[in-house]
């Protein structure tokens, strides 16, 4: 009887350690998005989102963002000869 109660056990245990790494890879794993503004693309899963700016207009910089708050912001803007030097 033991023996079947500790397979149960050790079955249960496999369960949950999978189910665990199933959600985790849910809520880890990015899906990317590109926008048609010039190149930005980001990066969007349950937990956080990461942006890449690159517009038309000369924004420019990262943004990070966990379970919705910004943690981490580089953007900036081109100045107007920059932005048009960059385009040629």
């Amino acid at each position: 009887m033991r023996v079947r109660s500790e397979k149960r056990k050790g079955n249960k245990k496999r369960l949950i350690v999978i189910i665990i790494i199933i959600i985790a890879v849910i809520l880890l794993f990015p899906i990317k998005f590109h926008y048609k503004d010039g190149g930005s693309v980001e990066y969007k899963s349950i937990v956080y989102s990461v942006f890449n700016y690159h517009t038309l207009e000369g924004t420019r910089g990262t943004t990070v963002r966990l379970l919705g708050f910004k943690i981490f912001d580089n953007t900036y803007m081109l100045s107007a000869e920059e932005n048009v030097s960059e385009m040629y």
